[in-house]
Formats: structure tokens, sequence, C-alpha cells
């Protein structure tokens, strides 16, 4: 067997049991065995667990990000976030955003949306950049 192919393995079981352990998880898929990449979807056990944060968009404006549904793919995590828009503390608008966000040890290297292909990393808004750039460095380094 690759080494490279084992490392990968090792990983992704590694994760899993992490995950599972710690009892945050309530639903664990593995896709199909036969696709070329791994694939780990965490799904989490109490809405009061999953990570949620929060940025200024302006006078009276904010946007809050909870996240949905999270897959591990290799180095990569693949989240989903419910995104709800507060104008003045009234809800104006809600929709959802997915997200690769590319690892590289416990930091995140980007976070690429994949709506746009925009990074989220290189907005221009220092603000944003940095809520996104804490949240996906949690993801990455599993310290949520």
């Amino acid at each position: 067997m690759d080494n490279s192919l084992s490392i990968v393995k090792l990983k992704f079981f590694s994760v899993l049991v992490f995950f599972i352990l710690n009892g945050n998880i309530n639903d664990v898929v593995v896709t199909d065995p036969s696709e070329s990449h791994n694939v780990l979807r965490l799904k989490q056990k109490d809405a009061n667990i999953q990570r949620t944060f929060v940025h200024s968009c302006g006078s009276g404006c904010a946007m809050s990000y909870k996240e949905i549904d999270l897959k591990i793919l290799n180095n990569a995590h693949e989240v989903k976030l419910k995104v709800t828009m507060y104008v003045n503390e009234e809800v104006t608008d809600e929709f959802f955003l997915k997200y690769i966000i590319d690892c590289n040890s416990n930091m995140a290297n980007s976070m690429i949306s994949k709506e746009n292909g925009e990074n989220v990393f290189t907005t221009g808004i220092k603000e944003i950049e940095n809520v996104f750039k804490e949240y996906a460095d949690k993801v990455c380094s599993s310290t949520y």
C-alpha cells in the first residue's frame, strides 16, 4: 500500500475517533469507498455546540454565521453556514453559504466560497478577514 495513502487514512480515522470520543457527533457519514478521496461528514449532536461567529457590516448591521454541516476532505474542509443578517437588531435576511477551507496543519490557508470562488481572507476588509480566519483556523485545528 502506498505510504501517502496510509497516512491519509490514518488522519481520516484519527479525526473520526476524536469526534466520536468527544461525544459531539450525532451523525457520521463516510462516502462511497470507491471515491478517489476520503470524505467524512460530521453533524453536531446539539445545536448549542455548533460554532457561530458574527461580524459587523456597517451602522446597525451585523451578520451571524452558524455552522450547519462540516465535511472533512483530506486536507480541506467543506462547511455549510446558515447566515442571518440583522439591521437594528431585526432579522432582515437568512440564507446558506458553502465554503472550502484549505488546511495546512492547524492553520487555514484559504476559505473559498463555493458560490463565487472568492477567498474570504482577501476581501480587503480586515475585520471580515480576521473573523473568518479565526473561525477557519479553529476548524483546521479542531479546537472548537
